[in-house]
């Protein structure tokens, strides 16, 4: 019981659930416009970690980000693959680019807004076109980071972002 309760207590404490007086913890549900402004902060971070990876990634860890970039695309391939293989595994590809900024603060604080839609990429994810358009992105990032292109590398993730910020309500609508 004691670790059960201590892990939600954390969950509680990184704001993913709430605490029930006398029932116990319930999933926090946030509004459309929650995940808009947890969208809008990560465009802010997120570029300012990615600007800084493009200008300091090293070839090792460039391919270590290939490495997982072909582990997803193996998961993708393969026809037993779960929704939660692809969001680990997608985590994974972009928290390896936003470690090698070396500002773990700010890689702290993505992974915590991260966490926070860790639910609603799920929507995301079973998207017909999730798969495939994810992956032309990948391989973008890594052209660019590979050439240390600060400005493309800013650009994608804009982008992305701003896709995935536009798709969430009607996914959340549909879901």
């Amino acid at each position: 019981r004691t670790p059960v309760r201590e892990a939600f207590r954390k969950l509680e404490q990184m704001d993913l659930v709430v605490a029930i007086p006398f029932s116990g913890f319930q999933v926090k549900q946030l509004s459309i416009e929650e995940i808009h402004e947890i969208y809008q902060i990560r465009i802010l971070l997120e570029v300012y970690a990615i600007r800084e990876s493009a200008k300091k990634i090293t070839p090792d860890q460039l391919d270590h980000i290939i490495s997982i970039q072909k582990k997803m695309e193996q998961i993708l391939e393969s026809e037993n693959h779960s929704n939660q293989q692809i969001l680990v595994c997608n985590r994974e590809f972009h928290m390896a680019i936003f470690k090698t900024c070396s500002l773990p603060l700010l890689c702290e604080m993505i992974e915590t807004l991260w966490n926070r839609l860790s639910f609603f990429r799920l929507l995301l994810i079973q998207e017909k076109s999730y798969g495939s358009r994810s992956m032309q992105e990948h391989w973008q990032y890594i052209e660019a980071l590979r050439c240390h292109n600060a400005d493309e590398c800013d650009a994608l993730t804009r982008r992305t972002l701003q896709n995935h910020d536009r798709e969430m309500p009607n996914l959340v609508n549909k879901y």
